[in-house]
């Protein structure tokens, strides 16, 4: 019998490693807890929350403080990001190194 003789059924695809698609589910089911759990926390919170109640905790100084710590921490990253990935990508476009390739697919990820 023949190779061309046996045909895989386009049902039966089989994965290279077994149990991916359990691995694959449970995580984004884990994934998808830790971010719609607090979401959905906030959103009821908020929701029992009078306009003068909302507008005194969002401008709360412990508010305060978090947003100043988030945007900066944020403009921090972004800058850092900028200098490094422009960095790399002169390297890049300049210089044939070896694993220029790696770093290149890393780059884009």
């Amino acid at each position: 019998m023949s190779l061309h003789g046996l045909r895989a059924s386009s049902r039966t695809r089989h994965l290279v490693l077994p149990g991916v698609r359990m691995a694959l589910g449970l995580t984004l089911l884990y994934l998808s807890l830790l971010v719609v759990v607090p979401l959905g926390v906030l959103v009821m919170r908020t929701l029992g929350m009078t306009w003068a109640e909302f507008s005194a905790a969002v401008a709360s100084p412990r508010a305060m403080a978090a947003y100043r710590v988030t945007f900066g921490t944020a403009i921090l990253a972004a800058l850092v990001n900028m200098v490094f990935g422009g960095i790399t990508a002169w390297v890049l476009v300049r210089y044939r190194l070896p694993g220029r390739r790696v770093l290149d697919a890393a780059v884009d990820l």
